[in-house]
């Protein structure tokens, strides 16, 4: 699936993490992009970044997200989202429940979908 509005993109990646679809997931990334973790590691790239995707579905639970703006210039778009993770589950089988407002910057590819080259879930939690 490949979003050619900006407007799409956050509640494609939740139905996606939702569905466990991590080729979907993986699809929303650049080659090269960056994901920003919790802990503030930078990794670099669709291996990394799966890894940390599967973390993700891994814990099972309902992810949501909401645009709080988007703004766009070319073919580049900026965009702040309020998301959360409700009932997911640590190895250990305690729940989790983690929300967070992120940074991401999305570039428009040539066919015309838009993908992730920067992601930071928690850029803007305090």
């Amino acid at each position: 699936m490949s979003p050619t509005r900006p407007e799409d993109l956050n509640s494609i990646f939740a139905r996606a993490c939702n569905s466990q679809d991590i080729a979907t997931l993986l699809s929303l990334y650049e080659p090269d992009a960056k994901l920003v973790t919790r802990s503030g590691e930078v990794l670099v790239g669709h291996e990394a970044i799966e890894a940390s995707l599967r973390r993700l579905v891994g814990l099972g639970g309902t992810v949501a997200s909401k645009t709080v703006f988007c703004l766009v210039q070319g073919d580049i778009a900026l965009m702040n989202s309020d998301w959360s993770l409700t009932d997911g589950r640590s190895q250990d089988g305690s729940p989790i429940n983690i929300s967070g407002r992120s940074s991401e910057v999305w570039c428009r590819q040539t066919d015309g979908s838009w993908k992730l080259r920067l992601d930071h879930p928690f850029a803007c939690t305090r």
